[in-house]
């Protein structure tokens, strides 16, 4: 079974894939994929020809900063820097699978782009991990220490939250007051079973 956990910036799901992991489950990152995709020597030249040397730091490495500073702002450079990276975090995510034990009841994906690249087809089932707009901003700046003017350009990039949950087969609140824990069990105890090899102990 090929699972993925999705959400939109701010929304907590890397807490909730860290439970999973806890439980045993085979994580791939695909945001993490990504970040490592920049670096690749064919997507270094595209983005060079893309966005020139304003997204290179002095060593000649790729600056994510600088680059979310670049398409986030920009709609037409954010579809550039996709067609570019996403078929490398694609092509990672197949490998993935490939080295994945087929007894293990099922493997899980974090991909906070899953439906903007198109990568839902790729996976049987799909968790959305959602939280309210006004925490998931104050987790961003707390994070990351960017201004809300960057984070809502982040946001606005994001396919809406209430669209993601509706095309989810689970769904997981992390508000900070109802139980995570409790919400990945029960998904983990629906998803196990739906195993072909599952035998009831």
């Amino acid at each position: 079974m090929k699972i993925a956990i999705t959400g939109n910036i701010g929304s907590g799901k890397s807490t909730v894939v860290r439970f999973f992991k806890t439980l045993g489950v085979p994580i791939f990152s695909a945001d993490a994929a990504g970040h490592q995709a920049l670096l690749h020597p064919d997507v270094m030249t595209a983005l060079h020809s893309a966005f020139g040397n304003a997204v290179f730091d002095e060593n000649g490495t790729p600056n994510r900063q600088k680059i979310g500073e670049t398409v986030f702002a920009n709609p037409d450079k954010l579809q550039q820097l996709n067609q570019i990276v996403h078929p490398v975090i694609k092509n990672e995510i197949l490998q993935w699978f490939e080295q994945q034990e087929p007894k293990t009841p099922y493997v899980l994906c974090e991909a906070a782009v899953l439906f903007e690249a198109g990568f839902e087809t790729l996976f049987d089932k799909i968790i959305t991990v959602s939280a309210p707009e006004a925490l998931r901003i104050e987790r961003i700046e707390t994070r990351d220490g960017i201004p809300q003017t960057a984070i809502r350009q982040r946001m606005n990039a994001q396919i809406d939250e209430k669209v993601k949950i509706a095309k989810a087969d689970y769904h997981i609140i992390n508000d900070d007051v109802q139980s995570v824990v409790s919400q990945a069990i029960n998904i983990h105890l629906k998803i196990v079973p739906l195993h072909p090899n599952f035998k009831k102990p």
